[in-house]
């Protein structure tokens, strides 16, 4: 038991795991999808602390059957001792009604066709950055519109010197560092830079590259073409600018790539999906002099396509509370692309994270 490094339990008829469990301390994989029975997991499923990958999904009864006595729970509120825990598979647990604090380790969650889930801990999603799959989780909808607190923890999180490495090392062709999707139709109202379509473009002063910009939040509305899609894909934001004086209308500078979204393999995705990403001021920013940025996201599959966009820059909030007005309201779009620090709460509490992160 103590040598045992995967296990295997996938399709069986168990209804739960025996505390004993904790003595499987060498344990990296472990899979219990399909257990169609299994209500709950033992609170000493904690002890594995070189546990990387937990598979639950297709585990129906999960969560359907809450057990107050011993230390059984449906997910264990201790399962943010996982220390080594990367990856958690919970697809098509359609009887999980809330998800728990977990490890900041963790850098993929899928909970795609959890249906019943409506409760997400802070610590869960938006921890540090990765990427965390909502795909028919219905009752997560209005989720995003309240996200303020989960960014400033994702952004307390960041490394900034890992991701520099990140973008010399890929680009032009840069992974985003995080991205989540829920189902939604509509770019959250925090997001002042909105577009109908999948372009947008900023007119910006010679002077919007700053020592206190910090990066760009990304958004966009991803629709099937059809009735329903069957797969996962791609996410792609292009990045292009106009130099100021410049005759030409645009040079592309990099793409932002999100795989995170080919976790929806083998969900039927009936309506619209809300994606966000954020995305670090080192990554293919700079101080030229700039007269207009753009931003254009695409998908790689024909059977989806981007109905909505949003782009909000971050700036440090100033001591003075000075107002920032680098982004004009001259968008091509129509949408209202003024953006000042003081406007939205989201802001003045994610910059003063932020803050401390970027100059610490």
């Amino acid at each position: 038991m103590p040598c045992l490094r995967r296990l295997c339990l996938d399709g069986t008829a168990i209804t739960e795991l025996p505390s004993s469990i904790a003595y499987a301390t060498q344990l990296v994989l472990l899979d219990l999808k399909n257990c169609r029975k299994l209500l709950s997991l033992p609170s000493s499923i904690s002890k594995l602390t070189l546990l990387e990958t937990l598979s639950l999904s297709g585990c129906l009864d999960l969560g359907k059957c809450q057990v107050n006595s011993g230390n059984l729970d449906a997910l264990p509120q201790t399962l943010d001792r996982l220390c080594s825990l990367r990856r958690l598979e919970l697809q098509n647990c359609s009887g999980l009604p809330s998800l728990p604090a977990l490890p900041s380790s963790v850098e993929l969650i899928n909970a795609s066709n959890c249906k019943s889930l409506e409760d997400i801990s802070p610590q869960s999603v938006f921890l540090c950055f990765g990427g965390s799959i909502f795909g028919n989780c219905f009752k997560l909808s209005k989720y995003p519109s309240t996200m303020e607190r989960d960014l400033q923890r994702m952004a307390a999180h960041a490394n900034q010197e890992r991701w520099w490495s990140t973008f010399e090392q890929q680009n032009p062709n840069v992974q985003v560092p995080f991205s989540t999707v829920f189902p939604g139709s509509r770019i959250p109202d925090w997001f002042k830079h909105r577009s109908q379509g999948h372009e947008i473009n900023i007119k910006v002063s010679p002077n919007w590259y700053t020592s206190n910009f910090l990066g760009f939040a990304l958004s966009a509305v991803i629709a099937p073409e059809k009735e329903f899609l069957r797969s996962g894909w791609l996410t792609y934001c292009n990045f292009g600018c106009r130099a100021l004086k410049s005759k030409w209308e645009s040079n592309h500078v990099c793409s932002f790539i999100d795989a995170h979204t080919c976790q929806l393999e083998h969900t039927i995705i009936e309506s619209d999906n809300l994606w966000l990403a954020y995305i670090p001021s080192i990554f293919g920013f700079n101080c030229e002099k700039l007269s207009q940025i753009k931003f254009s996201f695409v998908t790689d599959r024909m059977s989806r396509t981007v109905k909505r966009c949003g782009v909000c820059p971050v700036y440090i909030k100033s001591s003075s509370d000075e107002d920032y007005s680098y982004f004009d309201e001259g968008n091509p779009s129509g949408s209202d692309l003024c953006w000042k620090s003081s406007q939205h709460p989201l802001f003045t509490s994610l910059i003063s994270v932020m803050y401390s992160l970027y100059y610490n």
